[in-house]
Formats: C-alpha cells, structure tokens, sequence
C-alpha cells in the first residue's frame, strides 16, 4: 500500500509541475500500475522503438508538430492501460524522485492512433510559427508588450473522446523571466 501512495505522490507532483491537475494525476498514477518498459535511444524518435507499431510513433509525432517545430526524441515508450484502453505513452522526459522516476513530458497514443494527451515543456524558439504567431499575438494583447522575453512554454492538449468532456482542447502557458504569464485555450487568450 506504501508504495501505491508513492506513485500516487509522484504522479501527482508530476502533474502539478506538468499542469494537469489532481484528476490528471490521479488518472496517471492509476494508469501507472501495470507498465511495462521498452527502452529508446537517444539518437531519434524511433530508434529503441522497435516493438512499437510506427503508427502509433507517427500520431504522437504529428501531434507534437501541431505546437513545435521539429521532430521530438522519445526517451522510452510504456505501454500501459488507461480505463479498459491499452495506450503507448512516449516518455519525452523524467523527474527524478529520490530513487524513483516519474514521467513528466509525454505523448499518450491509443492503438488506434488517436492522441489522448500531450504535456510538452519547451522554450519558445523550439516552436511552430502558427503556435508563435499566437502567443506573439496573445501576449500583446494581455501586456502590450513584445513577447521577446518569453523563456519557459507549456503545452497541455487533452482529446475529448477519451476522457468524455466534449472538448478536444490545447492550453499553452508562456512565461517570461519577470514571471509575467499567458494561458492560452485552445489558442484564445484566457483571461
């Protein structure tokens, strides 16, 4: 039972870092149960992905262009069930918890290539001009500013379908170095 608390703590630290919250970190930690671990190379999103149907690399791929500019490098892929659903979730990047580690940037794909969820920490030149021209757009609006100072962007995306909200939605949160920040929904300026 300790140890099923642990992973709910991490989790949860996880997706508040992340910005998910504690339905997403609850749901993370009840999908972290019974995962099971194929290793990736450092060198190239597919390389170590042997095992996993290129598809399902594709769709995370495609989803990750939908904010960034270039192809993003998986560290690992886990395949894991969320509700009665078995998903590959891409891990992007770790936090590291005394001994344990805990997903922190991934991409989760059902196995029909559908993208359930994306949480992606980046800075801002890493992104798409589309992505860009919105946040450029956002923040002059919100600080009557340039957003040339902008350091640290979140991305957040959720698809309606799997979690039955009716709402296939994207927050982005983009921070500069005063801690001035946006959040954008579904590329509108939330106020």
């Amino acid at each position: 039972m300790n140890k099923i608390n642990k992973v709910i703590s991490t989790a949860a630290l996880a997706a508040v870092i992340a910005g998910v919250g504690a339905v997403g970190a609850v749901q993370t930690a009840q999908a972290a149960k019974d995962v099971t671990v194929e290793q990736a190379g450092q060198t190239g999103q597919t390389d170590g992905l042997n095992h996993v149907d290129q598809k399902l690399i594709d769709a995370a791929q495609a989803k990750l262009k939908e904010f960034v500019k270039g192809p993003v490098t998986f560290t690992k892929a886990e395949t894991t069930k969320l509700g009665d659903e078995e998903v590959v979730c891409f891990v992007i990047s770790e936090i590291k918890m005394e001994s344990e580690a805990s997903v922190n940037e991934n991409v989760t794909v059902k196995r029909d290539g559908s993208v359930v969820n994306l949480y992606l920490s980046t800075s801002y030149k890493e992104l798409n001009e589309t992505t860009k021209a919105n946040l450029d757009s956002a923040w002059k609006q919100a600080f009557n500013t340039d957003s040339s100072d902008i350091e640290r962007v979140n991305v957040h995306y959720t698809n309606s379908d799997y979690y039955y909200t009716g709402l296939n939605y994207s927050n982005i949160t983009a921070t500069n170095s005063k801690n001035e920040s946006i959040d954008l929904m579904n590329g509108k300026l939330k106020k």
